[in-house]
């Protein structure tokens, strides 16, 4: 009993007897309160940053236009995700993501010019982006959907390099299958003082993927291989694509490229406080996008019930961009809906009624927009 009394004293002291008052949680006047954390796992809370990265991302999109023209020509209008240095995101499935239900494009744009001041040698990924293709020419043949991946990145102080291999995703056994690609090796054969050299076709797994897998102690460490890095890499760009829709989606435009984000939409004041303000027929500044919430209307001696709705601007011009806001599935289509298939030049495709890349990037970009598609 004695000890129950102890634990009774030592669990409530303080609380029944005062004999330690508790803190105040209320914060004194002029107290600073503590930062929140930066870190995020999809809506964007900060501003400095993210135009950081913003800037930084329309700067170097070229090098995609540079790498892949065909994905350059898609993701200029779709548009690429704006992931943050504080953004968190899994190298696992989503739990939310099947393997049947991955969207046909996904863009990621990281800071790749980030350095944390050391001398060691690096991967730093720009780009991450993939596009679903119907029986890609020279790759491993296989009857489940297929994905070209692409990859621009550098090594610390080192030109940019542009990279490609392809994942079968297995819907039945939800899994993924890095192919092997059909590309030429060359072979010497010594005769004499010299060396015959010829070459021949081989299915190949990319060498990239072997030298990015073991370029840091740690990955060796854990035994990564080619396989699980593509694996790896696959499923990142599916969970932080999805991310653009945590919240509300920001389109932003410049110079004929979009890149896109996810803000909690009650940071929309503070992030967007600087826009080209626009005003009614009062001289008021309109509001941009918000939530109305349920109230009570009371008019002429009556009431009525009003539902919550969406009110305010959806497009504005902000720190010299052109911004388009909105909800997924209330004010535009998803993105990641959209389960076609691009076909390439020597596909068969009687019967099929087709669109070429730029076109099909143009429509997207209406859709992703709330806009009318006429086609």
């Amino acid at each position: 009993m004695g000890r129950f009394v102890d634990w009774i004293i030592a669990k409530f002291k303080g609380f029944w007897w005062g004999s330690e008052r508790r803190p105040d949680p209320r914060p004194k006047p002029g107290a600073t309160r503590e930062r929140k954390s930066k870190d995020h796992f999809g809506a964007h809370y900060y501003l400095g940053d993210l135009l950081d990265t913003m800037d930084s991302a329309f700067k170097t999109f070229r090098a995609l236009k540079k790498a892949d023209p065909e994905a350059f020509t898609l993701y200029s209008k779709i548009g690429a995700s704006i992931i943050s240095k504080d953004g968190l995101f899994s190298s696992e499935t989503h739990p939310m993501l099947k393997a049947s239900e991955i969207p046909s494009f996904a863009c990621l744009f990281l800071r790749g010019d980030d350095t944390d001041g050391s001398d060691d040698k690096r991967i730093c990924p720009k780009f991450l982006y993939f596009i679903r293709e119907n029986r890609p020419v020279n790759v491993q043949p296989t009857n489940n959907p297929v994905f070209r991946v692409g990859m621009i990145y550098s090594e610390k102080g080192m030109p940019d390099v542009a990279a490609t291999f392809y994942i079968a995703v297995n819907a039945a056994t939800d899994t993924y299958n890095l192919l092997k690609v059909l590309q030429p090796k060359e072979y010497l054969i010594p005769n004499g003082k010299r060396c015959d050299k010829f070459t021949r076709m081989e299915w190949r797994t990319p060498e990239f993927l072997h030298s990015i897998a073991t370029d840091t102690p740690e990955r060796v460490a854990e035994g990564m291989t080619a396989e699980s890095f593509a694996r790896e890499i696959f499923i990142i760009v599916c969970n932080a694509a999805l991310t653009d829709e945590s919240g509300i989606t920001v389109r932003v435009n410049k110079g004929g490229l979009v890149c896109k984000f996810a803000i909690d939409m009650l940071r929309a004041p503070y992030f967007f406080a600087d826009r080209d303000k626009v005003v009614n027929h009062n001289g008021r500044t309109k509001k941009i996008l918000h939530v109305v919430r349920a109230h009570e209307r009371k008019s002429n001696g009556g009431s009525k019930m009003i539902k919550m709705h969406f009110r305010g601007l959806r497009e504005f011009i902000w720190d010299g961009y052109e911004v388009t806001i909105g909800m997924p599935g209330k004010h535009f289509r998803s993105l990641y809906e959209a389960t076609m298939e691009s076909y390439n030049e020597f596909a068969d495709t009687k019967g099929r009624k087709m669109v070429t890349s730029p076109i099909m990037a143009g429509l997207l970009k209406r859709a992703l927009e709330g806009k009318s598609i006429n086609y």
